[in-house]
């Protein structure tokens, strides 16, 4: 429930787009903010704004823009700040930098400001950061590093898997900033990243050294809050269409076996373990397989999987994915109109890099060992 005090009719008005904002806080991140938020628009010279988690006092100023990326950035500290508590004060950056983050995708959403006006913002907030290094002004580092480093993120976990990650944390009761800095759920590189700006040593020069920021932007040329499960499987379903294919199936390592997560075509699941059919092999040798007369290969199970489903396969691709050596997830394409062939290999392996496809199924598999299966 949301409070307000209003004084005219221009508040009234700003009120009814806040409002909205809300509404793509709560969308975003697949929540309701349950607490009474008690907002009062002031008159005042002061362009800053003050929340503690119960009354916001936003100012009212001449920048539609500036005021919506205000109003967002405090209520968006209702989560990053409250549902996640930060408690050392070296990880003030977590809560500034999520706010903004939140910010700047909400004017994106509601067409407030386009990619080409973030990104420069973006640039002004690097140099404001890179000036203020040698001061050591840990808030201004806090803000304009954090919503610098919450962008990063963004690029280095594949878009959507941060949001996906975010919107898990939150649903943690009592949570604080470890279950964000989980090693267990960010990725290597994105834990690089985060130490070097913790120390701020390096931190500038990696980031143009890398063109962080022109990567940010393209990466949020394609942004999309499809959730996050779908997004992977219409990545997939896309590569299976485009291979001219009939059906695909992704297997996820669990303890001893492969499970599959998704299966085109079948409401139940099928397993198999290691060395076990052409997927099997595939996780044997680490290495893609295929066969074009599937129903005679001594290696496939499609005979016994054919039975249950009352579905024919006359050939498969398998496809590992291999992360730190290991292949934790198996992606498969049935039935090719024509014949599998070495440049469908090529054509997975270009797909999976330019999507960062791999990335999310790798915190995909993470995301059913930490929470389990309940998330579907």
């Amino acid at each position: 429930m949301v409070e307000v005090t209003i004084n005219n009719e221009k508040n009234k008005i700003l009120h009814e787009k806040v409002l909205q904002y809300l509404k793509i806080i709560e969308s975003i991140y697949k929540l309701k903010i349950k607490d009474d938020i008690i907002i009062n628009y002031s008159n005042t010279n002061n362009k800053s704004a003050q929340n503690n988690f119960k009354r916001i006092e936003i100012p009212v100023i001449n920048c539609d823009k500036t005021m919506a990326w205000i109003t967002v950035h405090e209520i968006a500290h209702f989560l990053f700040g409250k549902l996640l508590k930060i408690e050392n004060n070296s990880n003030l950056w977590i809560a500034e930098g999520g706010a903004s983050f939140t910010a700047d995708i909400v004017l994106l959403i509601a067409e407030i400001d386009s990619i080409e006006d973030l990104y420069k913002e973006l640039q002004k907030s690097f140099l404001r950061f890179d000036s203020f290094v040698s001061t050591r002004n840990y808030y201004q580092l806090s803000l304009h590093g954090g919503r610098l480093m919450f962008h990063f993120l963004y690029y280095l976990e594949g878009g959507d898997s941060l949001i996906y990650l975010l919107q898990k944390i939150f649903k943690i009761s009592n949570c604080n900033e470890n279950a964000f800095l989980d090693i267990n759920l960010l990725r290597t590189e994105s834990i690089n990243l985060i130490n070097k700006f913790i120390q701020f040593e390096g931190f500038t020069k990696y980031v143009k050294k890398q063109n962080l920021l022109r990567k940010c932007k393209r990466q949020l040329e394609r942004f999309t809050f499809i959730p996050f499960q779908k997004h992977i499987y219409e990545s997939l379903l896309k590569i299976r269409t485009c291979l001219n294919t009939e059906r695909f199936s992704l297997f996820l390592f669990d303890k001893k076996i492969y499970k599959s997560i998704f299966n085109e075509g079948v409401d139940f699941s099928f397993y198999f373990s290691k060395g076990q059919g052409i997927c099997g092999q595939s996780v044997l040798h680490k290495k893609s397989i295929y066969t074009n007369l599937a129903i005679y290969d001594k290696r496939s199970l499609c005979r016994y999987r054919d039975s249950t489903t009352a579905y024919k396969t006359e050939s498969l691709l398998a496809f590992p994915i291999v992360k730190y050596g290991k292949v934790i997830a198996v992606y498969e394409v049935l039935n090719k109109k024509t014949d599998f062939n070495e440049n469908d290999i090529i054509y997975i392996k270009k797909i999976f890099k330019k999507k960062k496809i791999k990335q999310k199924i790798v915190l995909l598999r993470r995301m059913v060992i930490h929470y389990g299966k309940d998330f579907f």
